[in-house]
């Protein structure tokens, strides 16, 4: 058994609305364009969003950037 726990963030509401009943071991949310998200600071060792950012303006992306950095915990790395 793992302590793992497992997040998912979209823009688009109809993915969280289908991801909710079908991926049970996770939490969802639907988010704006642009930040803030609803997470605290340093509360994940990993986050995955790289197809994200091909769809987004520079500006955007950097933002995004800024805001998911600040999630990552302290054991979290960055490559």
């Amino acid at each position: 058994m793992t302590s793992a726990r497992f997040h998912g963030t979209d823009y688009n509401p109809q993915l969280i609305n289908w991801c909710k009943p079908n991926l049970c071991f996770a939490q969802f949310e639907v988010n704006g364009l642009s930040p803030p998200l609803v997470y605290e600071e340093e509360q994940f060792d990993l986050i995955y969003a790289l197809p994200v950012f091909t769809h987004l303006p520079e500006d955007l992306q950097l933002a995004w950037m800024s805001e998911l950095s600040g999630f990552l915990g302290p054991e979290a790395t960055c490559r």
